[in-house]
């Protein structure tokens, strides 16, 4: 049935994820847009086009225009919304070309950065079209062709790179410093050096990401470089400079548990279930603390246990309870819930994620997602609470990691304590606390 008149609909499809038009309709056939064009005779798209939250550029202007010239074939006007937050010295460009083609779709988003460029950049107009034409191309080899989805603030698994897409890094970079060495006037220059300064910030992240180690005098002089671009050019850099230096202690302190030496969990004798969080066997194992995502002391004392036994992983974790709040519980939402959160990663590249689970203060398991094989049922787990704290025990076989009994290698673990705080019309984290390292499984 046509919807009336006064109807807007209004999707919120991720250009940036799904790609060209074509995957957009085609992920889901009964919401998609070609589902709702038949019966709207008004539609719009929501996208998320940050912008703060990702410290690298991240365009997709020939993902949109293929999405509006699509559905101005459908419809005569159509009402669509972005959310960009911007990171000016990273992607403020593609605000520009969006808008255009918002008015106008049947632009070419390449001509539009030409036009740009030749305004903006004088005879280092070519060099940064160069430049932002291979953006776009990165992005899609990051986010598309290698994966996984570069989520929003996820400083840990964002910057993960290939050799192809470290060769377009290294490409991006040749651009920018031709651009440099051909701007003419302190106008084009200062253009081009807030381009330059700011990708050289997304650099350091992918090449911490890409290191097997970091040492604290490599840390300190990428915190020094990064300071001194949010010094000089400061919020035409980033909407949220209070991010930059968090995230790049938070990467680096993942790259440093990732490459510490693989932890052998005690081998005990099996068990046919969760270990009881009362079970004496827990006092004889060794206590391992939790500290921030940066590195920096967890000042709740969170801590975890772990033992194996050939066949499951068994992990106790306690959570203290030392400030003046209650516990948030909203059986329907990892996210609006305190809880204790579960990833592994089996191929030790920690490019995607091979299992997640969370369990709920109230004991409510939440999975990962529904898979065919029902794999995430496998896990068991008990939760015992008092006023001082909240305690998870944790059974993980590993036909859900799929190893084998007996031939498991080692495993990527990571463990958060998550905790949120109540502000009206939003949920935002107040509090994550993490364990995270390789366990040795193989006997």
């Amino acid at each position: 049935h046509e919807l009336p008149e006064n109807v807007v609909v209004f999707t919120n499809f991720h250009v940036a994820e799904y790609g060209y038009y074509d995957q957009v309709r085609d992920q889901d056939t009964h919401y998609g847009p070609d589902a709702w064009l038949k019966v709207a005779k008004h539609y719009g798209n929501h996208d998320w086009y940050h912008g703060s939250g990702y410290l690298m550029p991240r365009s997709y202007s020939g993902y949109w225009s293929t999405y509006l010239r699509e559905v101005a074939k459908k419809l005569p006007d159509a009402y669509m919304h972005v959310e960009t937050y911007p990171n000016w010295g990273f992607d403020g460009h593609k605000l520009y070309i969006l808008s255009r083609l918002m008015w106008d779709p049947s632009q070419d988003p390449s001509e539009l950065t030409r036009k740009m460029t030749d305004d903006l950049f004088g005879p280092a107009g070519p060099a940064m079209k160069s430049y932002f034409d291979l953006l776009e191309k990165l992005w899609i080899q990051l986010n598309i062709t290698e994966g996984p989805e570069r989520k929003l603030f996820g400083w840990t698994r964002a910057f993960a790179t290939t050799p192809e897409s470290r060769a377009m890094i290294s490409e991006a970079r040749k651009q920018l410093n031709e651009a440099l060495a051909k701007a003419s006037t302190p106008e084009e220059k200062a253009r081009v050096e807030l381009f330059s300064d700011c990708f050289g910030v997304s650099e350091i992240f992918f090449r911490f990401a890409a290191a097997g180690k970091i040492t604290t005098e490599e840390l300190n002089e990428a915190l020094a470089t990064t300071q001194a671009v949010l010094d000089k050019h400061g919020m035409m850099m980033v909407i949220h400079p209070n991010n930059v230096i968090p995230a790049l202690k938070e990467l680096a302190s993942f790259v440093r548990r990732s490459s510490a030496p693989a932890y052998q969990p005690k081998l005990i004798d099996p068990r046919e279930a969760v270990i009881p969080v009362s079970d004496p066997l827990w006092a004889s194992l060794p206590t391992q603390n939790f500290a921030m995502p940066t590195g920096e002391e967890d000042e709740q004392k969170t801590t975890i246990q772990i033992a194996e036994d050939g066949s499951n992983i068994y992990a106790l974790v306690r959570s203290p309870l030392i400030r003046e709040r209650k516990l948030l519980l909203d059986e329907g939402s990892t996210w609006r819930s305190d809880n204790i959160e579960f990833k592994f990663d089996t191929d030790q590249n920690w490019a995607a994620i091979e299992g997640q689970f969370w369990v709920k203060p109230s004991g409510r398991q939440v999975d990962w997602i529904e898979r065919e094989d029902k794999k995430d049922s496998l896990i068991s787990s008990e939760v015992v609470r008092t006023d001082k704290e909240y305690v998870v025990s944790v059974r993980i076989p590993y036909a859900y990691l799929k190893q084998t009994p007996g031939k498991a290698g080692p495993v990527g673990m990571q463990v958060f304590r998550n905790e949120f705080k109540e502000i009206p019309g939003m949920n935002q984290t107040d509090y994550v606390s993490i364990w995270a390292g390789k366990l040795d499984l193989k006997k």
